[in-house]
Parts: C-alpha cells; structure tokens; sequence
C-alpha cells in the first residue's frame, strides 16, 4: 500500500468524523428540549468524549431557536392569561439574547421600571 493512499485513507476518515460530528450536533439540536439539555451536559464531558465532539456540542450552550410573536404570545397567555403587551407597559418582542432553551426580552414595567423578561421554549 503506498504513503499517497494511506494518506488519502486518513484525511477521509478525519474529514468524514468531522460531518459525523455535525450530524451529532443536529440530532441533539433538533430533537426537542430533553435532547437539546443532554447535548449541552455532554458538552462539558472531555474526559468521555471526543475534544472536538464536545466543542461542537457547546454550540447548544447559545444557539436557542428564536420564538415569534404569535409563540411568545401563547406561552404569556398559557402562563399568565395575557399577552405581553396587556402585562407591561412596552414589551419588545426582538429577543436581546439567548441561551440554551429560552431567550430574554426588554419590556417596561406599568410602574415604568426596566425588566428583562426571560420566556422559555415549551418546545422546538
């Protein structure tokens, strides 16, 4: 076996890990709230996994889907039995971040107080 093909072995294999790694990351993405948490944990784990698995993976620790008006407006009402914008005197529904499962919004509060107001994903 020559050194060209034994290389050309090699470079396949560590490129197709790479795509395999991509693929793990999408399965834990897209496969709800429990499946999102569990990559975030193994995220944390060099000492079981793949170095380059788990930086992959730490890519859910900030990528939260961002939730519409119509979804943040149903899971106010689920909560609170109203929308945002009855709760405050201005809600901002463009989200200023995000995190794992859920994202924070800027609203103002009846008593003109700023608040940060943190709205969870029920599922995604």
């Amino acid at each position: 076996m020559s050194n060209n093909l034994v290389v050309k072995i090699i470079r396949n294999f560590l490129w197709n890990r790479g795509r395999f790694y991509d693929r793990i990351f999408y399965v834990f993405r897209d496969s709800g709230i429990l499946m999102f948490k569990l990559g975030q944990i193994l995220s944390t784990r060099f000492d079981i996994l793949p170095h380059k698995l788990c930086d992959q993976l730490s890519n859910l620790l900030d990528c939260a889907p961002l939730m519409d008006k119509s979804t943040i407006d149903d899971i106010f009402i689920k909560d609170f039995g109203v929308k945002p914008i009855e709760a405050f005197q201005l809600f901002d529904y463009s989200a200023v971040g995000s995190a794992s499962i859920s994202q924070v919004h800027k609203a103002i509060l009846l008593d003109g107080s700023i608040v940060a107001v943190k709205n969870q994903a029920t599922e995604y």
